[in-house]
């Protein structure tokens, strides 16, 4: 009977990887899948927000932390975002790279009733993810950029575009700093 439930396990599994066109050797071992790995570590970060007040639109910098793993056989990158003490607010986000779309996709949910879906992937240097959302009726595109890449250290810049991606103006900026 142990026999019997393993096979009938197995046999739905191989289905179920088929059905999503995937198979064991395409899972997640494809240099793609990689290109997400240098966020994965605990992590300092100044965050600099543009905001408004007293009718003009200011910076405000404070410190958060952040903490990514690979989840899932190493096929899912976790993010949890922590804005303590500056700020009262804490995040989760979940990557994946979808190889039948050749592209990363994540999900972005918070304790503030937030919930955002981004796509993307390596562009030269950078990972570049966006989304399109709409806004008091107005379609606002929407871009994360990872850049300047280094072993213990990148920056995150966050952007906004009214045009239709002609022209973004940066809202959020991070310096991410590996912790010691």
């Amino acid at each position: 009977m142990k026999r019997l439930s393993f096979i009938l396990i197995a046999l739905l599994y191989a289905g179920f990887s088929l059905a999503m066109g995937q198979t064991s050797e395409s899972r997640c071992d494809s240099p793609e899948a990689s290109q997400f790995d240098f966020w994965v570590g605990e992590w300092e970060m100044q965050s600099s927000r543009l905001i408004k007040a007293a009718g003009k639109e200011i910076w405000q910098t404070s410190k958060a932390s952040n903490t990514i793993t690979k989840e899932l056989g190493s096929c899912v990158i976790m993010e949890r975002f922590n804005g303590h003490p500056a700020v009262d607010f804490k995040g989760i986000s979940v990557s994946v790279y979808d190889p039948a779309e050749g592209l990363w996709r994540q999900t972005w949910v918070d304790d503030w009733g937030g919930y955002m879906l981004f796509t993307g992937g390596m562009d030269g240097d950078k990972m570049i993810l966006s989304r399109e959302v709409e806004v008091d009726g107005q379609t606002v595109h929407q871009r994360m950029i990872f850049e300047n890449i280094k072993e213990n250290s990148f920056d995150w810049r966050w952007e906004k575009s009214f045009d239709g991606g002609e022209n973004y103006k940066p809202f959020w900026l991070l310096k991410y700093k590996r912790k010691d």
